[in-house]
């Protein structure tokens, strides 16, 4: 379900215990900046604008926060350092499809219109990773990222996309172990989120396979937003 709270640059914090134990986020933050300084065991890590969704980036300690605002999509976050920098775009966005699967996808997505919501992450070999984010902005998918964290710094590199049906918007994404994916579609085409309000079925969760053509309803998977 889409976050009720929206919060604005100023008001945005990340609050981190022991490094990776808590995550929390600030929905205010005086403007004097002083709840950036912390308090007893906990800090914060103040700057991304509304970090919708969080993953750990597997056998390290770097966390991915997708941005529902502002420029950057994507936040490279450091949970020892207290640090972060953008991951997508960045300077110089990394692209390499991966034609077998995902050549149904009309190539990578503009990084200049590209807006972060819903993560997933799934492990890999070789210290990569598979990074499932929802995307909106230039169109409605699920845009994939490889990420390689062989370095001191993880590296992003887009590898393909999974279009959402009828354009409409998804909320979430997950992933199987044969490189399925569910996600959640809470409103369907011309359907109002007041209609929800009164037990309206609005949505659904979709599911694609690789070689399938593109998302599919899954059967029983109706409800109100």
């Amino acid at each position: 379900m889409l976050r009720a709270l929206s919060i604005s640059a100023s008001l945005m914090g990340l609050l981190w215990s022991y490094g990776l134990a808590s995550v929390a986020v600030a929905a205010e933050v005086p403007d004097d900046g002083s709840a950036c300084e912390g308090f007893g065991e906990y800090s914060y890590i103040c700057g991304p604008i509304s970090a919708e969704d969080l993953v750990l980036i597997p056998g390290t300690n770097w966390i991915v926060a997708s941005g529902f605002g502002g420029t950057v999509s994507l936040y490279l976050v450091d949970a020892e350092q207290k640090t972060w920098s953008s991951f997508y775009p960045a300077d110089e966005p990394r692209a390499r499809q991966d034609m077998s699967i995902y050549g149904a996808c009309p190539g990578s997505p503009d990084p200049n219109n590209f807006a972060g919501h819903g993560l997933n992450i799934r492990p890999g070999s070789d210290d990569h990773s598979t990074l499932y984010v929802v995307g909106h902005g230039e169109r409605e998918a699920i845009e994939v990222f490889d990420v390689d964290a062989t370095g001191d710094v993880p590296v992003l590199t887009w590898t393909g996309c999974v279009m959402t049906p009828d354009g409409m918007q998804a909320n979430s994404v997950a992933s199987l172990d044969d490189g399925s994916l569910l996600v959640t579609i809470p409103l369907y085409t011309g359907i109002n989120i007041s209609e929800a309000f009164i037990q309206k079925q609005t949505g659904a969760v979709y599911a694609w396979s690789p070689g399938d053509a593109g998302f599919t309803k899954v059967d029983g998977s109706e409800m109100p937003y």
